[in-house]
């Protein structure tokens, strides 16, 4: 008995530039075929439905802005995922679905937190049964993680938000904040307090990461603290100085506007 799962059926970039081919009837761009695996990460069905959606685009600007929005916006991919992928679904599974989908990776207790549930490892266990475009990978930390395919996730985002709402999406993200942060996962710890709204929160792990700012990304940086409210920022004036150290290695130092930007957070 040969027992085939999605690793076996996923398709390879150069199938991808095939079907891509027979279905436009004309040679495709090495950039488009890449972007197209990247995104469907080799689903055959995914594929298809991209090719359907690109079929009506032929002027290279319009192929271009579809395949860079994001996977939750496309209305061909979305319409199938949750027409006949997730409302098939019994209740308590969808709300699984939604709820987790905001989670870039999946663990069972960082699930319980999220959800509230108490049985998140049988849960996922099922959705891998059912191959519910979940993937695995791997162990760390004594933990097992999962992540649902990218597609699956987008549109399920955007159908969370909607069906949801977004008190309640915000509500998942500063649930998830504090998983990570109890469990020393600063970054995500950072990324979801934002998605949450709890700027003070984030702030206030912003500044614990500071310490080692020289292995970090100064565009993080400075993209992290310009979301936090200016209100924020002037309660904490070491993140002020770092947001004004940011800008001037991330823009023109010689410009005369880099230097008025940054009189704000240095006066904080």
């Amino acid at each position: 008995v040969s027992e085939f799962g999605m690793g076996d059926l996923r398709f390879i970039e150069d199938e991808t530039r095939v079907l891509l081919e027979q279905e436009r009837g004309a040679p495709v761009k090495r950039e488009v075929v890449s972007r197209v695996y990247e995104q469907t990460e080799g689903w055959p069905a995914g594929i298809r439905l991209v090719c359907l959606a690109l079929n009506g685009r032929r002027d290279p600007s319009a192929i271009e802005a579809y395949l860079t929005c994001s996977p939750g916006q496309r209305r061909e991919v979305s319409d199938y995922l949750l027409g006949e992928v997730l409302d098939a679904q019994p209740e308590p599974v969808q709300t699984f679905l939604l709820k987790t989908s905001i989670l870039n990776s999946l663990t069972p207790s960082l699930c319980d937190a999220v959800t509230g549930r108490v049985d998140s490892d049988a849960m996922l266990a099922r959705l891998e049964r059912a191959n519910l475009f979940l993937l695995p990978l791997g162990e760390h930390d004594g933990q097992t993680w999962r992540r649902y395919h990218a597609l699956f996730a987008g549109a399920l985002r955007v159908a969370g938000r909607a069906r949801l709402g977004e008190a309640a999406v915000r509500g998942l993200y500063e649930a998830a904040s504090a998983w990570y942060a109890a469990h020393g996962l600063t970054d995500q710890a950072i990324e979801a307090a934002l998605a949450a709204q709890q700027y003070e929160g984030a702030a206030k792990l912003i500044e614990q990461t500071l310490d080692w700012r020289s292995r970090r990304e100064v565009r993080t940086v400075r993209r992290r603290i310009e979301q936090l409210p200016s209100a924020v920022r002037a309660g904490h004036p070491e993140l002020s100085f770092e947001y004004a150290v940011a800008r001037l290695f991330t823009s023109d130092r010689y410009a005369p506007s880099t230097a008025v930007e940054s009189e704000e957070p240095l006066m904080m």
